[in-house]
């Protein structure tokens, strides 16, 4: 009987120590013009009054704190992990012995609309609002599709350095491989190439 204990034991700390990472995969990844509602206070509450306020990401993807001398790159960090290096910075810049945060992360993050842009041979020039089931084609349709001489067989979509190149009618044909789309993406549909006969 006895050895099914650390077993037990095991098992617990297996399902204790993934719940931190889902919750990491639950969060946007921060951007310009996000907002982080926060209270932070001393544990157990000290003479200094806690720091409450909305603290939005700069143009520039950055945050400013009261009574911190560092500034925070916010740009492409979870709200969690920012959080982190925030009262990491309080704690070790003397402002609070041990600093917490209120409310949950979860519930004091106010993002900025997403967007998605789509240019080239479409109709509407522009940008699209991102939400989770935004794909390819979803996205050129909502700028009202594709104009005449637009090169169906070499849609370029662009994400951060990565450049990758879609055929129209396979997406038609097989929705299965219709891509998914991220925030920030940008999606260009070029002229088709007049021919040698042409």
């Amino acid at each position: 009987m006895m050895c099914c204990q650390p077993i037990a034991i095991s098992l617990a700390f297996l399902v204790l120590a993934t719940v931190p990472v889902a919750l990491h995969a639950q969060e946007e990844i921060l951007q310009p013009g996000d907002q982080l509602n926060l209270t932070i206070s001393d544990d157990p509450p000290s003479a200094k009054t806690s720091i409450a306020g909305v603290f939005t990401v700069s143009k520039e993807g950055k945050l400013r704190l009261p009574h911190l001398k560092k500034e925070f790159r916010a740009t492409g960090l979870r709200p969690s992990v920012l959080v982190d290096e925030i009262l990491k910075a309080y704690r070790e810049e003397g402002v609070f012995k041990h600093p917490t945060v209120a409310p949950r992360i979860t519930e004091s993050v106010q993002l900025a609309t997403r967007f998605v842009e789509v240019a080239g041979r479409v109709k509407e020039v522009g940008k699209v609002s991102y939400r989770p089931d935004l794909t390819l084609l979803g996205a050129i349709s909502a700028r009202g599709g594709f104009t005449h001489g637009a090169d169906l067989e070499c849609i370029r979509l662009i994400r951060g350095e990565s450049v990758t190149v879609h055929h129209f009618k396979n997406s038609i044909t097989t929705p299965n491989i219709d891509v998914k789309l991220r925030p920030g993406d940008r999606i260009v549909v070029p002229a088709k190439r007049k021919s040698a006969e042409e």
